[in-house]
C-alpha cells in the first residue's frame, strides 16, 4: 500500500485535497483533539478507492472511526449519496443522515457536506461567514469594480479576502495554519459537533 494511506491512528479523516488537510489539521488543533490522521484522498472521485485500499488495512482488534469529509459544489444530495456509495463499496457501515455517524460493531462511520446541511457550495462559503460584512462590501465591489468574469466566486472572494491580511496567506488551507479563520464562529458549530466523534 502507498505509505500515504497507511492507517496509523484509530481516528481517521478523508477530505478532497491538501488545503482540506491543513484547515482541519489546525481545526481539530483548536479544539484539542489529538491521534487522528488526515488522508488528503487526492480528488472527490477518489473517495471510492481510498476508502476500499483502508478497509483492507484495518486491524480487527482495534475500534475504529472514519469520517469523510467533502464539497457539496451543486449538489448537496448527490456529494452525500457518492460517499455512502463509496463507503457502502468498502464494506462499511452508512450513516443515514448527512453529516452525522453510524456505528458497526468496531467502526463508526461519518459523512459531512460542506458548507452546511443541504447547502450546496463548499468549504470557502463556510469560511466567507467569518468574514465581516464591512470588509464583503469592499470585496463586492471590487469583483464589480474590475468587471472580470469570475468562475468560483467563493474561491475569489477567499482569495482577494486572504490578499488583506497579515499574516499573507495564499491559500484557504495555508490561512487555516496561520489563524485567519475563527474557529470559534456560529457558522462552525455543526461542523465542531461533527468533529467531536474524532476525540
Amino acid at each position: 500500500m502507498n505509505e500515504k494511506f497507511k492507517i496509523r491512528q484509530p481516528k481517521i479523516l478523508l477530505v478532497e485535497g491538501i488545503d482540506d488537510v491543513k484547515f482541519f489539521k489546525s481545526f481539530l488543533k483548536h479544539l484539542g483533539i489529538e491521534n487522528f490522521q488526515i488522508i488528503d484522498v487526492e480528488g472527490k472521485s477518489n473517495f471510492k478507492n481510498i476508502l476500499k485500499l483502508i478497509s483492507q488495512e484495518l486491524n480487527s482488534d482495534i475500534a475504529y472511526v472514519i469520517a469523510c469529509i467533502r464539497d457539496a459544489d451543486s449538489n448537496f444530495d448527490g456529494a452525500f449519496t457518492s460517499i455512502k456509495n463509496s463507503l457502502k463499496e468498502a464494506g462499511f457501515c452508512i450513516p443515514k443522515v448527512a453529516n452525522t455517524f453510524n456505528f458497526d460493531e468496531k467502526i463508526k462511520t461519518g459523512i459531512y457536506i460542506l458548507p452546511e446541511m443541504n447547502e450546496i457550495g463548499m468549504i470557502e462559503d463556510l469560511c466567507i461567514q467569518t468574514i465581516e460584512n464591512k470588509d464583503l462590501e469592499c470585496i463586492e465591489n471590487y469583483i464589480k469594480c474590475a468587471e472580470k468574469i469570475i468562475k468560483n466566486k467563493a474561491k475569489s472572494v477567499i482569495q482577494i479576502y486572504l490578499a488583506t491580511q497579515n499574516p499573507l496567506s495564499n491559500s484557504l488551507g495555508t490561512a487555516s495554519e496561520k489563524n485567519i479563520w475563527n474557529f470559534e464562529h456560529d457558522c462552525f458549530l455543526d461542523l465542531k459537533f461533527f468533529l467531536e466523534n474524532l476525540r
